[in-house]
């Protein structure tokens, strides 16, 4: 069977920086970050959130889909459109459902931080889903716009596991590395601490301050990976860490404060399962989790649950499977 063609959108890449803007980065902040201990953040070259508009390219040309990206003036726009980023796309695609150009619209999931953003934008009634990338996301997302109750769909992105994958011999198992994305330094500390008391070798990756082959090469030392997240709707680089064969121990205390409210129901490992790690909440848990997960390390297969669910091609015939699916309805 064809598979049907998809349009995608999202706001316009970032120009590249000029020369000197250039020299700055790839001289000056660089080595401003090795004295802080970190690495600079990657040139951003996709519009929208960089890993999913990459993901969905990178899987639908695997798939063999027909598609197209932020097409110019000149070019189609296909019958099908998700709009994965940028409200004046999406816009400019909602006027286009109304004249018929477009005749299945989604929308999501990285279009606003709130569903009620940008005039509630996301809500239009021609817009045939809304695009979300976790079940605990698609209930609160109805909490504040119960008019989407039968127009959600449920979308995470996936993984390159062709890069990332973990090499035969590990150079250490007594490595592991501790993702910190939120939560105070002492947080982080007393778990630098735990970690330490179980013989293991702490090595810190801050979110948005370290390059993907950084990433990748702390990953491929370590014998697993504690995760410090409050929130997470999909949680990218915790697949990252699956797809190199490291289990995950996540703290994941199940809430957070979003606009002077205490949302509950919140997940940070909304996948995690039994092959790829355990969450955890308090210090002693972790140590736990740690104990348990050293007497079991055999038995998890996180690479395995990544490339059954998570990669690249699987997550972009998700979406294709769906599209098809719910015009049929």
């Amino acid at each position: 069977m064809k598979l049907p063609s998809l349009t995608i959108f999202t706001e316009a890449p970032p120009p590249m920086p000029g020369i000197l803007s250039l020299a700055k980065r790839k001289i000056l902040s660089p080595y401003t970050y090795f004295l802080k201990g970190k690495v600079t953040a990657p040139l951003k070259k996709l519009g929208g959130h960089n890993a999913v508009t990459r993901s969905l390219l990178h899987g639908l040309e695997r798939i063999g889909t027909t598609y197209n990206y932020n097409p110019g003036e000149g070019l189609p726009i296909y019958e099908n459109v998700i709009n994965l980023a940028g409200v004046d796309n999406l816009k400019a695609s909602i006027e286009l459902k109304k004249a018929g150009v477009i005749k299945f619209l989604l929308a999501g999931p990285n279009l606003v931080d709130h569903v009620l953003d940008q005039d509630a934008v996301v809500t239009h009634p021609v817009i045939d889903y809304f695009v979300v990338p976790s079940k605990w996301v698609k209930d609160i997302v109805l909490k504040d716009a119960p008019s989407l109750k039968n127009r959600i769909l449920i979308w995470p992105a996936g993984i390159d596991a062709s890069y990332w994958h973990p090499l035969k011999n590990k150079t250490s198992q007594k490595k592991v590395v501790i993702y910190r994305k939120t939560e105070a330094w002492e947080f982080c500390d007393a778990v630098i601490k735990q970690v330490e008391a179980m013989g293991f070798q702490p090595v810190v990756v801050e979110y948005g301050n370290y390059l993907a082959r950084h990433f990748k090469k702390k990953l491929t030392e370590a014998s697993f990976a504690v995760f410090i997240s409050r929130s997470e709707s999909q949680g990218i680089a915790l697949a990252e860490s699956w797809a190199m064969d490291v289990p995950t121990l996540v703290f994941n205390p199940g809430n957070f404060m979003y606009r002077g409210k205490n949302e509950h129901n919140v997940s940070a490992c909304p996948f995690l399962t039994g092959q790829s790690g355990y969450e955890w909440n308090t210090l002693d848990e972790l140590s736990d989790a740690m104990r348990k997960l050293v007497a079991n390390r055999a038995s998890f297969s996180p690479r395995k649950y990544v490339l059954e669910n998570f990669t690249d091609e699987k997550c972009a015939k998700n979406l294709i499977d769906s599209i098809i699916m719910l015009k049929n309805k």
